[in-house]
């Protein structure tokens, strides 16, 4: 047993790091032989670990369902062998499901009960996790003020800790908070600087997500020879990333330099291939770009009635479920003020 047990460790450890690399489905397959050996040991802690990370690797590639009823699987059995760490993980994880699914109030209470255990405790590296989510809630909900604040914090934690790879993630986070405030021109140093980290650690992942959010800044700034320049290679990488929220957040990039070059046709094709996977993967956030996206360029190629009929909707929706950056995205691509343009339907 303790010869079973040893070796489970050593894979637990190595399938993190090849998780950590990108190849999702072969740490699922390590994880899942690691799931086998606690059974047979009968480790309950450690069975509700490496389910939790299976878990992980289906969130990862936007299969939300199955990464829901892994960590659903493992939070008792954290909770009954008082690992608070891993029920912290837990939560945070499930939290994300909820983002993701566009339940922002039930995904802030779950980040919320995973940040009070982990400040209860003193988990630091923990914590810094919680912040950067909490923050991501607060972004969407259009308070930046909040989000900058968790990030920040969530960064001077990954500095204290020495965490250099996980302080460029968090960077990562802040510069997008930063081009949503209107200062992209702020960003720009900062993403090219955690884009280079990821490519010296070999993070397939991050890397993906900082070049796609470097080329949203990018454009907001008229760059777009850069952009594109920085698109070679985002699409790269974006090709081999198993990550699907990433993915097609650079897809929505791509989008977004497409229509700024003035090729709208296909920048509308783009968002539309989008919008059907987020609708398949349920990734609501992504969904919620995708349409903004559309209705501007329906609007740029004449079809203005149209349009307007799908920002108006697109803009009541994104209210009633607390989008309030998508609002004020939507009210500004209308030309009104957040909340004042007539209800779908009326008059």
């Amino acid at each position: 047993m303790g010869y079973e047990e040893g070796l489970a460790g050593a894979l637990h450890r190595l399938a993190n790091v090849v998780d950590e690399l990108g190849d999702h489905k072969k740490a699922r397959d390590l994880f899942t032989e690691v799931h086998a050996y606690r059974v047979r040991t009968g480790n309950k802690s450690g069975i509700a670990a490496a389910g939790a990370s299976i878990g992980g690797t289906y969130l990862l590639e936007g299969q939300l369902g199955h990464a829901e009823k892994r960590f659903l699987e493992a939070l008792p059995l954290a909770r009954n062998v008082a690992r608070r760490d891993l029920v912290a993980a837990v939560l945070e994880n499930l939290a994300w499901i909820l983002w993701f699914r566009g339940d922002l109030a039930a995904a802030r209470r779950r980040a919320e009960e995973a940040e009070g255990i982990s400040r209860q405790d003193g988990q630091k590296d923990f914590l810094a996790f919680h912040l950067l989510t909490l923050g991501a809630i607060a972004r969407d909900t259009g308070d930046l003020v909040t989000a900058r604040t968790m990030d920040e914090e969530s960064l001077a934690l990954r500095n204290e800790l020495g965490q250099r790879g996980r302080a460029a993630d968090t960077q990562v986070e802040l510069c997008r908070v930063t081009i949503e405030e209107g200062h992209a021109q702020d960003a720009e140093s900062a993403l090219r600087s955690a884009s280079n980290e990821f490519r010296r650690q070999g993070s397939l992942d991050n890397e993906t997500m900082a070049l796609g959010v470097l080329i949203r800044s990018l454009v907001a700034k008229g760059k777009l020879s850069e952009a594109a320049e920085s698109l070679e290679r985002a699409s790269v990488l974006s090709r081999r990333t198993q990550n699907a929220f990433w993915r097609l957040q650079v897809a929505v990039s791509v989008a977004q330099l497409d229509a700024a070059l003035g090729r709208l046709s296909r920048a509308k094709k783009g968002l539309e291939s989008v919008l059907s996977e987020a609708k398949q993967t349920a990734f609501y956030a992504v969904q919620l770009e995708a349409r903004l996206g559309l209705g501007q360029i329906e609007m740029k190629l004449g079809a203005e009635g149209v349009g307007r009929v799908h920002l108006e909707a697109l803009e009541a929706e994104a209210r009633a479920k607390g989008y309030g950056l998508i609002v004020r995205k939507a009210a500004a691509a209308l030309g009104t003020k957040p909340g004042s343009s007539p209800a779908v339907g009326g008059p």
